[in-house]
């Protein structure tokens, strides 16, 4: 949720937040509303999105806590996959990373 606090500072940069839940859409739908989300929160049940990027736990239906910055040119410019739940990049990485991508072209 520290990417939440910290959401003007993705908007500065032209950046958008996405979150991907594994969890079942009424469960994804609370957790948005509980923690009052600024951000996009789309679902992944059946975890097939994870799995195209890696993340999805071997013969489990959840996802591994992870964050990818993906550029404009749809290249991942950086991934970080947790080692437990709480284990996250810190927002300061993650805008850092931001920085040395081209800026965002209009339109």
């Amino acid at each position: 949720m520290e990417l939440a606090r910290h959401s003007d500072e993705f908007d500065r940069r032209g950046a958008q937040i996405l979150g991907v839940s594994a969890d079942v859409h009424s469960v994804s739908l609370t957790f948005k509303e509980r923690k009052q989300l600024p951000f996009p929160l789309l679902h992944d049940e059946g975890v097939r999105v994870a799995g195209l990027y890696g993340v999805a736990m071997k013969d489990m239906p959840i996802a591994i806590p992870a964050v990818f910055v993906i550029g404009q040119d749809r290249a991942i410019h950086f991934k970080y996959v947790g080692e437990t739940v709480p284990d996250r990049p810190t927002v300061e990485t993650v805008l850092e990373t931001l920085d040395t991508l081209p800026p965002a072209s209009g339109g």
